[in-house]
């Protein structure tokens, strides 16, 4: 009866659609990381509207960036909802276990406040998770915890150092779903091509009012805030071949967490928790089915060039002499000669030309192409054309 009371208590919030009522309850770690503590939101899908957690299913959520592009979402891009969606594309099996008004287990979704931190810093806030659920879960029937992409590397972490800490996590199946175990790959030329990308925006930090401006060079397809993903802690820390901003690969974050978690939990673990049934999901091919393209094919392939009318000429000359000047006086990119270029008469053109490609057996081989170019046809009769790459 103490322990209900006690969930009653701290359900202090409820959320109501058409067919369930899901309650809310918030979680900070009691172990920081680098000095700071990590907050989680959980929602709890309560099996038969009961106000007891019985059979619980603790499931952590995957790597989410809405703290850096949707900071309003409470619970940033992803939540329970998805979750439940996914569950319904499954086999009646499943459903009736986690989704159906009769399932089985009393759901605890956990949500990062910061979706993209360092792994270590979520571990220790879904420990907390987990010693909330054994102090408040009515019976004796142990936990079933499920992490879904870097929430089963997260998962795995917290329960090895729970048990290397001497702390009963009470877990009887730990699920890895499509989680990398040994690290994430995001393809070399992507990264590069959000690596240039970045470099095309143009930083001016000695202006009159002595302040940092960011002027976008390419400005007409991208959000600026998805720049910044690559070098979130969970993204330098996942990736196995993270290009940094000058386009080296550099493993240092990601081979320093893995040995961690490698060496984590009790002799011989390798890592991984002991005291439990440990299996892992993935939603690759059981078959080997490969992928639908081959090594050195094309990933991205984007052209766009575009011819000023007469009047649009005219109209860019003072646009592009002014942001040009701009950047040659203060700035750290060399435009001088687009700023020579936009004040003589003529007509203009610009092309955008970016080509992104698998690796390649070859050594060698080319797997990144940017380039921006501006062509001026000087008084409608000569062509010269500046490239930024």
């Amino acid at each position: 009866m103490k322990k209900l009371i006690t969930l009653l208590l701290v359900f202090t919030i409820s959320i109501c659609n058409s067919q369930n009522t899901y309650l809310e309850h918030q979680i900070t770690a009691t172990t920081s990381y680098l000095g700071q503590y990590a907050t989680v939101k959980l929602t709890i899908d309560d099996a038969n509207n009961d106000n007891e957690i019985t059979h619980p299913l603790i499931v952590a959520e995957g790597f989410d960036v809405g703290v850096v592009i949707s900071p309003e979402n409470e619970f940033g891009l992803y939540d329970y909802n998805d979750f439940r969606g996914n569950v319904f594309k499954g086999g009646s099996d499943l459903k009736s276990l986690i989704y159906n008004t009769t399932k089985d287990y009393d759901i605890i979704y956990v949500d990062w406040s910061n979706g993209v931190d360092y792994l270590q810093r979520n571990a220790y806030a879904l420990e907390e998770v987990i010693n909330w659920v054994n102090s408040v879960k009515q019976g004796n029937e142990p936990n079933v915890v499920l992490g879904q992409s870097m929430g089963g590397v997260i998962a795995r972490y917290a329960l090895a150092d729970m048990e290397e800490q001497g702390v009963n996590h009470d877990t009887r199946l730990f699920i890895s779903h499509d989680a990398p175990q040994q690290g994430a790959n995001v393809p070399v030329s992507i990264q590069f091509m959000d690596r240039h990308i970045h470099n095309l925006y143009l930083q001016i930090s000695n202006t009159l009012l002595g302040s940092l401006v960011t002027v976008p060079i390419v400005d007409s397809f991208l959000n600026t805030d998805f720049l910044s993903l690559l070098d979130a802690p969970g993204s330098k820390q996942l990736i196995s071949n993270f290009a940094n901003i000058n386009y080296t690969i550099d493993t240092t974050e990601h081979d320093a967490f893995y040995n961690e978690l490698n060496n984590k939990g009790l002799s011989g673990s390798g890592g991984y928790p002991i005291n439990s049934r440990n299996i892992a999901i993935s939603n690759g091919s059981e078959c080997g089915t490969i992928q639908d393209f081959n090594p050195g094919d094309d990933l991205v392939k984007y052209y766009e060039g575009e011819t000023l009318s007469f009047l649009d000429g005219i109209g860019s000359m003072s646009v592009l002499t002014l942001g040009a000047l701009a950047a040659d006086l203060f700035g750290e990119l060399d435009l001088i000669g687009l700023n020579t270029l936009s004040i003589i008469p003529g007509q203009s053109s610009y092309d955008v030309d970016v080509q992104a490609k698998s690796l390649s057996y070859n050594s060698g081989s080319q797997i990144y192409k940017g380039k921006v170019s501006y062509t001026k046809k000087i008084l409608w009769f000569i062509n010269v054309t500046v490239k930024y790459y």
